[in-house]
């Protein structure tokens, strides 16, 4: 209808003049106005037109005394405070003819105003969230009560039938007393909460893609709605969840490939998989193709598209050699077979320092250090055939003519592991953390995984690598950083403000060096980040967070033979950390004995390794 194209100013005198004849407005049985018609097309085009004046209505049936008899017909009743007080500002001026009912409207709205109920509420779930905030404070629910003058006798217990929700301004009071955003932002949102009674199918009918350009969501028949193309995200939404359930493998090869430029997806997804149980082999040029794929239901190859400085003529190239005559044999035999044109130098470093010619059970140090002689080597043998020429070895099948690998100390796990991230970004046969995980268990209460289910506003105790940097310049010109970590479960996000930041930065932007954070849990349901109060290096983990050092012995290990050996060795450790000895009979008795301050140590692995040396197993304890 043309009235729904009409200005705000329009439709409030057309409603006022409406009312003027329909319409209730205060009684002395009936305090709450409605409008009334026979006529439910009416009753729902009008519900429409008071929505833009943030006038809720609730519509219901109503039995009208007609001519003699009762007539069905539907009635428009304004829903709480705020819906009266907006019918009073826009639709009453322009209603005619009933000044004496509409000032009884008005005195009784200001002497009733916010003393009873409304139906406006927030639904009764948000007592999760608010006992949530209660938790953070380490309050009583008494407490509470008495510093925020609000009854807290719904907020705990379970869920009561009769129960609708909160009032918005109580819930609005608890947000600001707990400084919370969350709480905050639905007390004072435009969303009027209600409850579906029921879903009703409509069958099969025409529909129409309508997008609005600036807002994502809005109110269509009174209903919050998506942009209708989110209905096919949805759809998409569950096939991608069916896929990832039942093809799990298959699956995450397919997504993989799909992100295989952006290192930062590929390290997200590599990390889901390991949670998952599926392994990703390193890339093999005997076992590679260009893309990610599934070996069975717990393997995935790498795929070679995913190296750096690989392309994609290259790989077309390799595999069409592989294909043609079989799998290489050695990296001499790789570099005969390909076109040199395609697979360069560049690409070849990449391949044997990611793992792709560990096959050939040489090592990476050697396989890169013969590099030159390999493609020369190659380009030699090319050059023969292209000129008709052969050789004895080649009549024989044999490859004794081909050059040995040079002969070069084997890189360190560090240097090999440095090289793997270089070509890949990120680490994939092993990690640097491996060796500190004894460490990171005893000294750590969270994981990048365990983490994401934390509490808001916990302490987080977690180590692991930079993987990436972003620095920013805040307001005042100070520096500051968002760090992707990486630990052997996965990655999280740290906000390092700029206070913490100018005393860590140098550490941060050693992307290979171990390090220990300490920080506060950032969740807001669907992200989490840790705002980081500490970072050292996890080296000093063990002498930064040791309270107290414990040495667990048996009976048999207690002879003064044993016990002077022990203090001869803690000797040479002096520090500043109680020590306790605990001298265990089997089932039977645990005495402990808290030594002097003169032995008093300081905590360190080579103690640890000296202690353990001398009892044949590890007895030393630390407790932080």
């Amino acid at each position: 209808p043309e009235i729904f194209s009409l200005t705000n100013p329009q439709i409030a005198l057309f409603l006022g003049r409406l009312w003027s004849g329909d319409g209730f407005i205060f009684g002395s049985g009936n305090t709450v106005p409605f409008y009334a018609s026979s006529s439910i097309k009416l009753s729902k085009q009008v519900q429409m037109l008071l929505i833009r004046f943030g006038i809720i209505t609730r519509l219901a049936k109503k039995s009208f005394k007609y001519q003699g008899t009762r007539k069905l017909g539907y009635a428009l009743y304004l829903t709480g405070e705020g819906s009266t007080k907006q019918f009073i500002k826009h639709i009453v001026p322009h209603i005619v003819g009933r000044s004496h009912i509409i000032k009884s409207l008005q005195v009784h709205l200001k002497k009733n105003s916010s003393k009873h109920g409304s139906r406006d509420t927030i639904p009764w779930e948000i007592k999760q969230e608010v006992r949530k905030e209660k938790d953070l404070t380490g309050k009583t629910w008494l407490e509470i009560e008495k510093e925020t003058n609000l009854s807290m006798r719904e907020f705990y217990g379970g869920y009561h039938p009769v129960k609708r929700g909160f009032r918005r301004n109580t819930i609005l009071k608890l947000g600001k007393y707990f400084h919370s955003n969350q709480l905050q932002n639905l007390a004072c949102s435009d969303i009027y909460w209600d409850e579906v009674k029921n879903i009703t199918s409509k069958g099969l009918k025409e529909t129409f893609d309508l997008t609005m350009e600036k807002n994502h969501n809005f109110v269509a028949d009174g209903v919050i709605v998506h942009n209708s193309h989110s209905a096919a995200y949805a759809l998409l939404s569950y096939q991608t969840a069916y896929l990832k359930f039942h093809y799990p493998t298959e699956y995450m090869a397919a997504l993989l490939t799909t992100e295989k430029d952006n290192t930062d997806k590929i390290l997200h997804y590599v990390s889901d998989c390991k949670n998952r149980g599926i392994k990703i082999l390193p890339p093999d040029v005997n076992e590679s193709e260009r893309d990610f794929y599934s070996i069975d239901n717990q393997t995935i190859r790498f795929g070679l598209a995913a190296v750096k400085n690989v392309g994609e003529a290259a790989i077309e190239n390799v595999v069409g050699a592989r294909n043609a005559e079989g799998n290489f044999k050695t990296l001499f035999d790789f570099c005969e077979r390909v076109d040199s044109r395609k697979v360069n130098k560049r690409m070849l470093e990449s391949l044997i320092k990611c793992g792709a010619f560990d096959y050939t059970n040489a090592t990476r140090a050697s396989l890169l250090a013969s590099l030159d002689n390999a493609m020369e080597y190659g380009l030699s043998r090319q050059r023969d055939k292209i000129s008709g020429q052969s050789r004895l070895f080649d009549l024989l099948g044999s490859a004794e003519d081909q050059p040995k690998l040079k002969d070069v100390p084997k890189w360190s796990e560090r240097q090999m592991l440095a090289f793997e991230k270089e070509s890949l970004g990120f680490y994939i046969t092993g990690h640097p953390l491996t060796q500190f995980e004894n460490l990171l268990e005893q000294y750590s209460n969270a994981n990048t995984v365990t983490a994401q289910d934390a509490p808001d506003k916990k302490e987080i105790r977690l180590g692991g690598i930079c993987v990436k940097l972003r620095e920013i310049t805040t307001k005042r010109g100070d520096r500051m950083g968002f760090v992707t970590l990486e630990d052997l479960k996965g990655v999280v996000e740290l906000v390092v403000f700029s206070d913490i930041y100018a005393k860590t930065h140098l550490l941060i932007k050693e992307t290979d060096k171990p390090i220990f954070v300490i920080g506060n849990l950032d969740s807001d349901g669907e992200t989490v980040k840790i705002i980081v109060t500490d970072i050292f290096p996890l080296d000093d983990v063990a002498e930064r967070l040791t309270k107290s050092i414990h040495f667990v012995l048996h009976k048999d290990e207690t002879t003064p033979n044993h016990l002077a050996q022990l203090k001869n060795v803690i000797s040479r450790f002096p520090g500043k950390c109680p020590v306790y000895l605990h001298f265990i009979e089997p089932q039977k008795t645990e005495t402990i004995l808290e030594l002097s301050s003169e032995f008093k140590l300081k905590p360190s692995f080579q103690l640890v390794a000296d202690v353990q040396k001398l009892f044949g197993h590890n007895v030393t304890r630390f407790s932080c």
